[in-house]
């Protein structure tokens, strides 16, 4: 299943279930777990591929611009060389 942490884990006891759990309760977080386990599953899958695809393709550059409102990181995108004519179309 998922991550089961030992005794000497940090996070030991808060991954522990309530001690007055009823079945249903029970089942109820098992299945909370599941769903949760299979969103992660699909997010590291996601992240893998988009991971072999820029392997592939070694021209995307990402670039993040940061900085204060109104300091002109539009302008800077904008006055960045471009290599194809789709980012010219923005």
């Amino acid at each position: 299943m998922g991550f089961l942490p030992g005794p000497t884990d940090p996070f030991y006891e808060l991954m522990q279930p309530p001690i007055d759990e009823t079945p249903a309760q029970k089942t109820a977080r098992q299945k909370r777990e599941l769903d949760a386990q299979r969103v992660s599953d699909s997010i590291d899958e996601d992240i893998k591929l988009e991971r072999a695809k820029s392997r592939k393709d070694r021209k995307v550059i990402k670039v993040l611009l940061l900085g204060q409102s109104e300091s002109g990181e539009l302008c800077s995108g904008h006055n960045l060389p471009c290599a194809n004519t789709a980012c010219l179309s923005r």
